[in-house]
């Protein structure tokens, strides 16, 4: 029995080290130990990353396209006001005034007669807005136009002047009581009562000229 033993014992292979086992070959080799869920945890975590990835992701467009959308969208609101102020600011400075009205005066004058009406800068008319400056002024534009029939009919009148890049004018109405250049003791003039006028709230309508008696 003894030597049958160790005859058994011969024929055996010895013990592979701790942490080793043998295979089928019988080769020993280290164990491999797993804990149960690690793979599903590197799965989690890889899912986990790949959403936060694609969440940050998505975040960041939407941030952007929504700052797009709101920059485009200021962007033409200025673009639109600006246009609109330009508009309105080419509206009220285009150099002309629209006048319409009645032009009279009490007295006698000659069928030669020659009435006219004439637009002034304010800083070119003196005596408190009553008289322009003839001598060191000069007036915007002006116009003849018919002398009332007689002194009780007034003479409707419907004009646009030139105004020039003044922002307050004076409309004032003639009448050469002769139609004589040669003389002037029956030149008589006088403003509209409307006087003065801003001309950014032009047109106008329903002024009045009316001279004094001649």
């Amino acid at each position: 029995m003894i030597v049958l033993a160790l005859s058994l014992l011969a024929c055996t292979d010895p013990p592979c080290g701790e942490g080793y086992g043998r295979d089928d070959d019988g080769i020993c080799r280290p164990f491999t130990t797993s804990v149960e869920g690690d793979d599903e945890s590197d799965v989690d975590s890889d899912t986990d990353a790949d959403t936060d990835s694609d969440t940050d992701a998505d975040t960041d467009a939407d941030t952007d396209a929504d700052t797009d959308a709101d920059s485009d969208a200021d962007s033409d609101a200025d673009s639109d006001a600006d246009s609109d102020a330009d508009s309105d600011s080419d509206a009220d400075s285009d150099g002309t005034v629209s006048v319409d009205g009645e032009f009279s005066f009490t007295g006698d004058f000659d069928s030669n007669a020659i009435c006219a009406l004439m637009l002034w800068d304010e800083d070119d008319v003196g005596g408190g807005g009553d008289f322009p400056d003839f001598e060191n002024g000069s007036e915007l534009s002006s116009t003849l136009v018919d002398c009332p029939a007689d002194s009780s009919t007034p003479e409707p009148f419907s004009l646009v002047f030139e105004s020039g890049s003044s922002t307050t004018v004076y409309l004032f109405g003639s009448i050469d009581a002769d139609g004589s250049s040669e003389t002037f003791d029956d030149f008589h003039l006088a403003g509209a009562a409307e006087n003065p006028l801003t001309v950014s709230e032009s047109p106008f309508s329903d002024i009045t000229v009316y001279i004094e008696p001649l």
